[in-house]
């Protein structure tokens, strides 16, 4: 009988460590699953702003050019840098659509003002050409 007890006792001795041990392996997996997916969150968020991040200089130069353009009453050349600045960017061809319509606009009202300054011209490509040494 005390061997049989004995024995018993050993045996709920091995299985109380034997659970202290699963539990420990459940806790370590639980904190494993919650660090990876904090994990992957980040990453997803990462990947998502990355996705939209655009480069400084090239939107500059871009509406340097397309200024440009329309300065020199090259309205089409004016289109067809915003149109390819904008598939770049991920636009839609509605979107394309819309700009023209801006850009027409932005023509309009600008046909109706006075022409601008030498002054007010220079300080702009002063202003790009800081930005852009900037980026």
């Amino acid at each position: 009988l005390s061997d049989a007890r004995s024995a018993a006792d050993a045996v709920a001795s091995r299985e109380k460590q034997l659970l202290e041990r699963c539990a420990r392996a459940e806790a370590e997996a639980v904190e494993s699953a919650s660090a990876l997916e904090a994990l992957l969150e980040e990453k997803s968020r990462h990947l998502s702003e990355r996705e939209h991040l655009v480069d400084r200089r090239l939107v500059t130069s871009t509406l340097s050019l397309c200024l440009e353009h329309m300065s020199s009453g090259r309205r089409r050349l004016a289109e067809q840098v915003l149109g390819q600045t904008l598939q770049m960017l991920g636009g839609a061809p509605e979107d394309a659509l819309q700009l023209r319509q801006h850009v027409r606009e932005a023509e309009a009202r600008q046909r109706e003002l006075p022409p601008p300054s030498e002054a007010l011209g220079e300080a702009f490509l002063d202003f790009l050409t800081r930005e852009a040494s900037e980026g």
